[in-house]
């Protein structure tokens, strides 16, 4: 944590993507429950991380959000 916030001051740093649950007080509930309501099930961090991957590779390569379905086709992510 405290390498991810001195990274975050550089101006020339690499992407960074934080999974975890925030540091408050939260409601309680069973385990399922608790970790869907956080974004932390499988498939959501995969969700997460595949975002975030995409957003950062479209701005990079301007690429135009039109041509993003044939993208997600041609690696498997559209079914």
């Amino acid at each position: 944590s405290a390498v991810s916030e001195y990274l975050c001051t550089l101006s020339n740093k690499p992407p960074l993507l934080s999974i975890g649950i925030p540091d408050k007080y939260g409601s309680g509930g069973n385990y399922k429950y608790l970790l869907e309501k956080r974004q932390l099930l499988p498939d959501q961090v995969a969700n997460t991380i595949t975002n975030r991957f995409f957003s950062i590779w479209i701005k990079k390569s301007n690429m135009k959000i039109s041509s993003m379905p044939k993208l997600f086709d041609s690696v498997g992510l559209i079914k």
